[in-house]
């Protein structure tokens, strides 16, 4: 078991979309890689890609939402579909950016599985 995979199953760092983290995720095997998005890219989440222009005045809007995991030779990507549309795209988790409202239900979630209500 990679040492990467074992930490990202007990924490997450949405904001650390690094290239060195992408190789490493890339690099944990394909079963524990489907393990972390179950557990911080759930079903249901928005979401939004990650944007050069971000910041600059721009609204941030967390127009996609996640339907699915596809895997490719590699690594297992999600399948994101804007919402409103039928329109779907793969992306790779570390160039997604996790709406707050998400990641507050992410953890919330988390931490109530864990005094098991």
């Amino acid at each position: 078991m990679s040492t990467f995979g074992k930490k990202a199953l007990s924490f997450w760092e949405y904001d650390n979309r690094y290239k060195e983290n992408i190789i490493r995720y890339n690099h944990t095997p394909l079963d524990m890689q489907l393990e972390i998005l179950n557990k911080w890219y759930p079903i249901g989440t928005l979401c939004r890609l990650n944007s050069r222009i971000s910041g600059w005045g721009f609204p941030d809007v967390y127009n996609l939402e996640v339907v699915g995991y596809s895997k490719s030779l590699y690594a297992y990507n999600l399948i994101l579909k804007y919402v409103g549309t039928d329109k779907q795209a793969t992306h790779h988790p570390l160039k997604v950016i996790v709406s707050p409202e998400s990641i507050k239900t992410i953890l919330r979630d988390i931490r109530l599985s864990k005094l098991d209500l």
